[in-house]
């Protein structure tokens, strides 16, 4: 009874005082950059309208999911998706990035969309992600695009036109932008946590 609040990465069930906390950035040693990036400034609406497929498949079972999603990108999703069949070098991928109004962040190793949610989103793009108790986190706090599921029906051009109206404002708007900078700091959460010290 003394627990006031748990934060857990990876949450994969709802719990009394239990609360998400996105992992963020993980990438110690790998060149991509933790602090501010340059974001795209163009209108989600003024890119190509599909989605970057961009995620590495492993080998076992953990990483199926991320395989059969990267199927529909090539037969139901072909038509407004981009998928390459080989990993992209880190500032190729980041062009990417910039170049997709919307990237599919498929869970693999854990529940949670990140490190690549996050850096889509540092980047001025928006991540599609699949709902669990997880990505609750995200959807309390970021422009993130949330799907129930992984398959066929989830998506379509209509959707993504819709989510490039949703989300505009957080790419173009430098209000909007300055507020989505602080949400992906580390202060940001660490104030949310203290937050339940002061209830």
């Amino acid at each position: 009874e003394r627990l006031l609040a748990w934060f857990a990465e990876n949450l994969d069930e709802w719990q009394p005082k239990f609360s998400p906390l996105p992992t963020g950035y993980v990438f110690a040693n790998s060149g991509a950059p933790l602090d501010r990036v340059v974001m795209n400034g163009i209108a989600l609406s003024d890119r190509k309208q599909s989605m970057r497929c961009a995620h590495r498949i492993r080998e076992g079972g953990q990483w199926a999911l991320r395989s059969r999603v990267s199927a529909l990108c090539r037969t139901d999703w072909r038509a407004f998706s981009t998928v390459f069949d080989r990993e992209l070098r880190l500032g190729a991928f980041m062009a990417q990035v910039r170049a997709h109004p919307f990237v599919l962040c498929v869970e693999g190793g854990g529940l949670d969309p990140s490190p690549k949610a996050w850096l889509t989103l540092a980047l001025g793009s928006i991540p599609i992600i699949r709902r669990s108790p997880t990505a609750a986190a995200y959807e309390d706090a970021l422009p993130v695009a949330v799907v129930d599921r992984w398959d066929a029906s989830v998506l379509d051009r209509e959707r993504l036109r819709h989510w490039c109206d949703t989300f505009s404002s957080w790419v173009t708007c430098a209000a909007h932008r300055q507020e989505l900078e602080y949400r992906l700091s580390l202060d940001y959460w660490w104030n949310r946590i203290i937050a339940c010290y002061r209830q």
